[in-house]
């Protein structure tokens, strides 16, 4: 309900006054310059703003040129409250300016001249004005001993400084960071109540944090979420401290919104919920209203202060720096579509996206980084968890062949975080090539690897790795891990080191690099690079990076440094790339997205390596967002302004790097030949003349034969020489017991098909890979179920094959933790498939391959031949077509006539046989029974007749 309190126009002209500078040296005394209270405004004339605003708007400023009178640079400036509330004395709300700096200083006159400290602007987030304030921090600082700036007051008996707003509130800012934002702005304020704190607490406010900045404090903190603290009412000291999302880019408008109902306080930032939001625990420690200093009730908009004495405040460090176009406190907590900006994407434009992860090709490999997941892990930890069970249940969609998580796994090092961290990370573990990593939240190098190291026997038994290739290796102290894998043609070593590595650990490194001088090789640190602080895409090596960098430039197979910790996501550019010794550049890359939506919302930073088009295609992808329904995954994406300029790194969420793989790893790589035996140990072999690859001869195991060595589908056999082609992985071949697959058909539906799969001659099987195709003209999938002990580890993939055809592929596995595979000659049903009809006539169902995993970890490939590997099912889509022919007309009728006075009771009802199909299938009386009343009779005919197609 909008009432209009008052309305006046302002004019653009100012009428000319000016005000005595009210400064003082005195201790305790704020300096403040503006209009006096109750003074009346000029004529505004025809350009001014229309005041009006909702009755639970308490105070409301508009920072432009046309809501003010008086002038900057006389300190005369005020900024109107568009509100009528007035005091019992006739004081509004109105915004006086106000100077702090040292008027003993002889160049005092240039810091007193706010057109220094403050400017108009025409930059705006929304139409309602016609433009905004700039602040522009304390950049006159040098003409005095102490920092000095311009910020604006309520005056002494406004009458929001009595108001404790004991019903809630809610506090809305239009903003916009500073383009050349940096580390030098933290804890800014944008928005307090001021303070006069004495050493006697017991008349004052008192604080539960270290150089807070007043009993009610808005500030933006070096990582560029906003955070609240204040003290209520009822409690008057400050322990309330909330985080909104991050204001990730500089130069761009924010709407920040505050909201408290006595219960919890919420934040936003472009309506995006922040999640360190506070609930209070009721009593002493409510959250009913705000305090107010009783010295000194007002607000102030611009300043921070710091240091104390007796009798008040007499320095600041921390003078706001961006543009302020609107604050309005309003009573109560306002819904949403009651906001000044209720839908800021419609400002601000898009708000996040998650593109479908795609692979350029089926030959491409990617690998993954996981950026510090620390408030997920504490606030959101189902998360991390939702987001790993989407990787492993589209392992074949990501190809993953390594994964590094960048450090800070927790917040605070506590049991509760580490056991949400091991829910999250453990499965990955268990189905990738995996490598953990301490960050500076995850305290000492002990704790992390209780969790996560080889004093974790917890974790060690669900490692992906086998002896030779994902085993993960660990430094004396465990702060350090490094694992090799292979992806494409290469071998790759992966190493990891905690936060800010000793001389030790960087001793251990280069230990390891000097072992395999011939593998691409990432380093991951958790703290490498820093990045601009208004452009997180920006980034360069910074003093902890230089000392691992110093060390890993000499060798070149190091092609990438990665690392997380400060908050951002870009590599290095233009200056700032990393060359080695050999003159060759290592790519440099950050990402930290902890302060986004659900604290990073599980966005992970993939690397797809396309050796065939020479390119590194970088893609942030979150697999939790990936796992919602669009309802969900619509506000789930949400993300600030990280996804559009430069943010996005200037190529948005996907952006390809050309990079050529010979010619980078030529120099170094001599490709390896591997022979991997049925016990996963390697096999030793020799080279010709020539530098062919002899293979070796095999072990052999009871029970099984040995075939050959398999690599790349083809088999070799024992004493072939083979040409090199970079690596090649060659993994021993047995033969077991011969395995048949075959289908069960059901010959003839009405509607739903089943087909069944066993198999036979079968010797510890533990899983089983099936692909097969259905014609989809006529059968739609409808699920797969595990039988005797097999559970399907997914739903059946479809790939469309073109001409009608789908392709599908199962895994159906025994229990995990099976100690016992199956072993039968005769055939064991493993899965039933159920379908749709969709169509008449003949419905086949083609087993194309098997792949069956044993229980001594060997594979084998199977290509059913045999003609039980194809099912045909008969397919009718009506009851009434009883000759199965596709329509329902005379002849259907003909075949019931025949059947006329037969019932339940006839002893020959479904068997007797007196005209077949148009398939050669039996047509029996119970088929003929259509409205099912137990006989066949005239109610039957009718009911056909009347389902007549032509």
């Amino acid at each position: 309900m909008y009432s209009v309190n008052r309305t006046k126009k302002l004019s653009a002209a100012k009428r000319a006054f000016s005000f005595a500078l009210m400064l003082s040296l005195l201790i305790g005394t704020t300096p403040a310059l503006g209009a006096s209270a109750g003074e009346a405004l000029p004529d505004a004339g025809e350009e001014g703003i229309m005041y009006g605003t909702p009755d639970y708007v308490k105070a409301d400023w508009i920072f432009s040129k046309e809501n003010t009178i008086g002038d900057l640079s006389d300190g005369s400036l005020v900024v109107k409250d568009l509100t009528s509330n007035t005091s019992d004395t006739g004081v509004s709300n109105d915004l006086v300016m106000g100077f702090y700096g040292d008027l003993a200083n002889p160049n005092h006159e240039k810091y007193m001249d706010a057109t220094g400290y403050l400017a108009f602007d025409e930059k705006k987030m929304t139409e309602d004005s016609a433009g905004s304030i700039k602040f522009m921090g304390d950049n006159y600082s040098a003409y005095s001993s102490t920092k000095s700036g311009a910020t604006f007051q309520t005056k002494h008996d406004a009458p929001i400084n009595g108001n404790e707003f004991m019903g809630g509130w809610t506090i809305e800012i239009l903003y916009m960071l500073s383009e050349d934002f940096n580390r030098d702005d933290d804890k800014m304020a944008i928005f307090q109540r001021m303070t006069n704190r004495r050493s006697n607490n017991t008349q004052v406010v008192s604080s539960a944090f270290a150089n807070d900045p007043g009993p009610f404090g808005i500030t933006v903190t070096n990582c560029k979420e906003v955070q609240f603290n204040y003290a209520t009412a009822e409690n008057r000291t400050m322990s309330n401290q909330c985080w909104s999302l991050s204001m990730d880019n500089g130069g761009k408008w924010y709407s920040i919104v505050i909201t408290c109902d006595n219960d919890w306080v919420h934040t936003y930032i472009n309506n995006g919920p922040g999640f360190r939001d506070r609930q209070g625990a009721g009593g002493a420690n409510s959250l009913n209203g705000i305090t107010a200093d009783l010295l000194d009730q007002r607000y102030q908009i611009g300043l921070s202060y710091r240091g104390t004495t007796t009798h008040g405040f007499t320095s600041a460090s921390r003078f706001l720096s961006g543009n302020i176009q609107r604050i309005r406190f309003s009573e109560g907590v306002l819904d949403e579509e009651q906001w000044l900006v209720p839908d800021a994407s419609r400002v601000v434009g898009l708000m996040g996206r998650n593109d479908e992860f795609t692979r350029a090709s089926d030959d491409n490999y990617t690998m993954m980084f996981i950026p510090d997941t620390q408030n997920t892990i504490l606030f959101t930890p189902h998360v991390a968890q939702t987001a790993s069970q989407y990787l492993i249940d589209n392992k074949e969609m990501f190809n993953l062949v390594g994964i590094s998580h960048l450090g800070d796994v927790t917040e605070n090092n506590t049991s509760a975080e580490w056991a949400n961290a091991k829910r999250a990370f453990y499965p990955l573990a268990e189905n990738f090539n995996y490598l953990s990593m301490r960050g500076n939240h995850d305290g000492n190098a002990a704790s992390h690897a209780s969790h996560f190291g080889p004093n974790a026997a917890s974790f060690e038994g669900r490692r992906y790795g086998d002896i030779v290739e994902g085993k993960v290796f660990f430094s004396p102290t465990a702060d350090t891990s490094y694992m090799m894998f292979r992806g494409g043609s290469y071998k790759y070593l992966m190493i990891s080191l905690g936060n800010s590595p000793t001389t030790a650990e960087l001793n251990f490194m280069e230990t390891v690099l000097a072992a395999y001088p011939t593998l691409p090789t990432i380093i991951a640190s958790h703290n490498i690079f820093d990045c601009s602080p208004a452009a997180p895409d920006r980034i360069r090596i910074n003093s902890t990076g230089n000392s691992i960098w110093n060390r890993a430039r000499n060798y070149d197979q190091v092609f990438m440094l990665v690392a997380g910790h400060n908050h951002g996501s870009g590599y290095t550019q233009a200056g700032d790339r990393l060359y080695n010794a050999a003159g060759s550049e290592t790519i440099g890359m950050l990402v930290d997205l902890q302060f986004g939506y659900n604290g990073g919302n599980a966005w992970y930073r993939f690397v797809e390596f396309d050796e065939s088009e020479n390119t590194l295609e970088f893609t942030t992808f979150s697999p939790y967002a990936a796992s919602l329904t669009p309802e969900e995954r619509n506000k789930s994406i949400f993300n600030v302004n990280y996804y559009e300029g430069s943010g996005s790194e200037g190529k948005g969420l996907r952006w390809t790097m050309d990079f050529d793989f010979e010619e980078r790893f030529g120099a170094f790589y001599e490709g390896e030949a591997t022979f991997i035996d049925w016990d996963g140990t390697e096999a030793a072999y020799e080279k010709d003349g020539d530098g062919n690859v002899i293979a070796p001869a095999a072990t052999g195991k009871e029970g099984y034969s040995f075939a050959g060595w398999m690599c790349g589908g083809e088999l070799v056999s024992e004493g072939s020489a083979i040409a090199m082609t970079k690596d090649m992985t060659f993994n021993a071949l047995y033969e077991p017991m011969s395995i048949d697959v075959t289908t069960k058909p059901v010959t003839y539906i009405e509607s739903d098909a089943e087909f069944t799969v066993s198999i036979s001659n079968a010797k510890d099987v533990l899983a089983v890979e099936l692909e097969f195709e259905i014609d989809g003209s006529m059968l739609a999938g409808k699920g797969v179920e595990g039988l005797n002990g097999f559970e399907a580890m997914n739903n059946v993939l479809w790939v469309y094959a073109g001409e009608g055809v789908w392709k599908g592929t199962v895994t159906l596995a025994l229990p995990s933790g099976s100690t016992t595979g199956l072993t039968s000659e005769a055939p064991v049903d493993i899965a039933k498939f159920l379908y749709t009809a969709k169509g008449y006539g003949n419905a086949a169902m083609t087993l194309t391959s098997a792949r069956f995993v044993f229980l001594d970890g060997t594979t084998k490939y199977f290509e059913p031949k045999n003609e039980n590997c194809t099912a045909i099912t008969i397919i009718a889509k009506s009851k009434y077509d009883l000759n199965r022919d596709g329509a329902v007309d005379a002849l259907d009728l003909g075949i019931m006539l025949l059947y006329v006075g037969f019932d339940t009771d006839s002893p020959d009802w479904g068997t007797l046989v007196k005209v077949y199909d148009a398939w050669g299938n039996p047509v029996t009386a119970s088929m003929c029974d259509v409205n099912s009343d137990g006989v066949i009779d005239m109610l039957d005919l009718l009911d056909l007749f009347i389902h007549y197609t032509k």
